[in-house]
């Protein structure tokens, strides 16, 4: 079992790195709202004990969609949407830190005696833009049910592009090198997780 101090600062740099990326999905909106978004990512703490990825998502979303826009999982339409995009990305996790030997309940950050895949949930946190970005760029097509053409996009993601250190990698691929960077981590008590520079589609 990793070290308190160890899990704080994981779930730090995790929330860094998905604010990070909430703040690229903004800057063909506003370039300046998205610049003060990645300032945020300065005042995380360890644990993120002041819970700035919850002030981040209220800032995002807003800006992203529209004023009008609320995240709410049980709503249809674009959040129907998001929630399938992310039910696809929390698969291919699982899929990953199950084969990595990794005990999907035992999170970093999410705690919930309930939630068998709290890990999984954790690590999966900087990926969920590709999805809002998806969801964006079609949002004027994806209002009502999601369609099999939606469904096919958003399960496609898997199996796109985004640059990494050793060149162009598949997102699945791209996962599993994620959660072997934790392994490591997790068996020397020091080293950084392993994320893209930026998580982006090629």
């Amino acid at each position: 079992k990793s070290s308190q101090p160890l899990q704080k600062r994981l779930w730090r740099d995790i929330v860094c790195k998905k604010i990070e990326e909430q703040a690229n999905s903004l800057v063909t909106h506003n370039s300046n709202q998205a610049i003060a978004m990645k300032k945020m990512k300065s005042t995380v703490l360890a644990g993120d004990k002041t819970n700035v990825e919850a002030r981040a998502a209220r800032f995002y979303w807003p800006i992203l969609f529209s004023k009008e826009f609320k995240r709410d999982r049980n709503h249809s339409g674009i959040n129907a949407h998001l929630n399938y995009g992310y039910t696809i990305l929390r698969s291919a996790m699982a899929r990953s830190v199950v084969a990595a030997g990794l005990t999907p309940s035992l999170g970093v950050g999410h705690k919930n005696a309930r939630n068998s895949f709290c890990l999984v949930d954790d690590l999966v946190e900087p990926f969920r833009p590709l999805v809002d970005r998806l969801v964006r760029d079609n949002a004027t097509n994806w209002g009502g049910s999601i369609s099999t053409s939606a469904r096919e996009e958003l399960a496609g993601i898997l199996s796109r592009q985004i640059i990494t250190e050793e060149g162009k990698t598949d997102l699945n691929r791209v996962l599993a090198i994620l959660v072997n960077s934790l392994c490591r981590v997790f068996e020397e008590g020091k080293g950084k997780l392993e994320f893209p520079k930026e998580i982006v589609f090629v």
